[in-house]
């Protein structure tokens, strides 16, 4: 006969003792490399840290995470804008649209 019982499981612990090293002092250097540049990249501040704290080991991954929860900051994609977009003939057919809109509600 086979053997029966139940099998323990080994559960996943968090990582300890890195989060901890995003003390105060981080945070508010995160903070002024923000309201100094507000485009700046979770890459960049990453670097600024590593730069600025050097014996900080630190994951990308781990900068984004603190600056969500703990600085409460959020973050937006920027995109390129392309020279068409304030030309002379987008701005007319901007311009045919609105009165066109204006045509229909008159109605």
């Amino acid at each position: 006969m086979g053997r029966t019982g139940t099998v323990a499981r080994n559960k996943r612990r968090r990582r300890t003792g890195t989060v901890s090293q995003l003390k105060e002092q981080l945070s508010l250097y995160i903070r002024k490399s923000v309201d100094d540049n507000s485009g700046i990249t979770i890459a960049a501040i990453h670097e600024l840290l590593l730069e600025q704290f050097p014996d900080l080991t630190i994951t990308k991954s781990l900068v984004y995470r603190h600056i969500k929860n703990e600085c409460a900051l959020s973050f937006k994609r920027l995109e390129k804008l392309t020279q068409e977009r304030n030309s002379e003939k987008t701005i007319f057919q901007r311009k045919e649209c609105v009165e066109a809109s204006k045509n229909i509600v008159r109605k």
